[in-house]
């Protein structure tokens, strides 16, 4: 037992393990809260109980905060199994352990930690105050550095290894381009004073489909690229994995960043119609995108 025992220590085990372990922490944390919403939704619509109703003394902002200490740690249960994924995949491709393994760790408790007390970016637009919208925007943007230690940390990995140029590594590539971009978005977005301007425009359905599906998509794709043939014995064919990964990258690129520019340009979101012409052209490339992005999963079917 005592050499078995030796290796099951913490910092042994696999970057996807913490990643694993922190996500379900994660879930431990804020699932209690969307049930206690879930309640209060459930006692205010059938029992009169007006926990949200302004007009009896409830407050509608209460609902807000509570949607919301779930909805974006949420987030990081999503994305988090994906940085470990893209660890492992990366390590393997390298063959060598990932630069900094302990800082990864850390910067990965550290999401784990931030993630509760940040919820509020998502309402700035709805008056809880300036020192109360500074608090909040300065944690957001503390939380960019874990995240920016992690990127840091896979790119000198592959800085001076012996990599496997596979379609493996095009996902990874592909995952870093989108999922920065989609990361500098949301530090724009930290600002209360930008956010006024973008929260209800295009801009931020741009930033928030580069981190889902660049983050936390690409790395599941990647995992299941990479584990399938493994466990079940049969290899992908190599010329349609690479045509996958392009499909999925141009496909992405072409379907959601036109938003970036539509919600600079002052498109709101949850339009059912526009009155701008030279958007037409912007929607337009964003809808061929959106064929790309289904041709793409077909193929993802077929090469399994």
């Amino acid at each position: 037992f005592s050499p078995l025992l030796k290796n099951l220590f913490f910092f042994n085990l696999p970057i996807f393990i913490w990643t694993c372990l922190c996500s379900n922490i994660l879930i431990l944390i804020s699932f209690p809260i969307l049930n206690i919403l879930i309640t209060l939704l459930f006692l205010d619509r059938n029992f009169n109980f007006h926990f949200f109703t302004a007009f009896y003394g409830g407050q509608q902002i209460l609902y807000l905060n509570l949607i919301w200490a779930w909805g974006h740690p949420e987030v990081y249960i999503l994305v988090l199994p994906s940085f470990g994924i893209f660890t492992e995949i990366l390590s393997s491709l390298c063959k060598k352990t990932i630069f900094a393994y302990k800082s990864l760790i850390y910067a990965t408790i550290s999401i784990t930690i931030l993630s509760f007390i940040v919820w509020l970016h998502h309402f700035f637009t709805m008056g809880s105050g300036c020192s109360t919208n500074i608090f909040f925007s300065i944690t957001t943007m503390i939380i960019a550095i874990p995240t920016g230690v992690k990127v840091f940390n896979w790119l000198y990995t592959i800085l001076y290894s012996k990599k496997k140029k596979t379609p493996l590594f095009l996902w990874f590539i592909s995952f870093i381009i989108i999922f920065s971009i989609g990361g500098f978005s949301g530090v724009i977005l930290s600002i209360p004073n930008l956010d006024f301007i973008f929260h209800n425009s295009m801009f931020l359905i741009a930033h928030f489909h580069s981190v889902i599906i660049g983050g936390v998509l690409f790395g599941y794709l990647a995992g299941l690229q990479y584990w399938f043939p493994i466990i079940f014995n049969k290899k992908n064919f190599k010329l349609l994995s690479y045509v996958n990964i392009s499909f999925w990258f141009f496909g992405v690129i072409l379907t959601f960043f036109p938003f970036y520019i539509l919600g600079y340009l002052g498109m709101s979101r949850r339009s059912i119609t526009y009155y701008n012409l030279y958007w037409y052209k912007l929607l337009l490339i964003s809808f061929f995108g959106s064929f790309i992005i289904l041709i793409s999963i077909i193929i993802q079917l077929i090469n399994l």
